[in-house]
């Protein structure tokens, strides 16, 4: 038993649902590449608040010492 798939002749729809797919990977990758930076701009600002506390304890050992 031999099962025979005809190709669809219409291509545009292929050629549609293709496009789609670009799109929404396209704005995916855009949102976790706008998502990227702001987290880390957040972090660098945390590490240079805990730098920033360091050194001024580091100052107050210092001075009192």
């Amino acid at each position: 038993m031999k099962i025979k798939i005809k190709p669809d002749k219409n291509i545009s729809t292929a050629i549609l649902i293709f496009c789609i797919n670009c799109l929404l990977l396209f704005i995916l990758l855009f949102f976790i590449s706008c998502k990227s930076p702001a987290e880390t701009m957040e972090s660098s600002a945390v590490d240079r608040y805990e730098s920033m506390r360091i050194d001024m304890v580091n100052n107050q050992i210092i001075s009192r010492g």
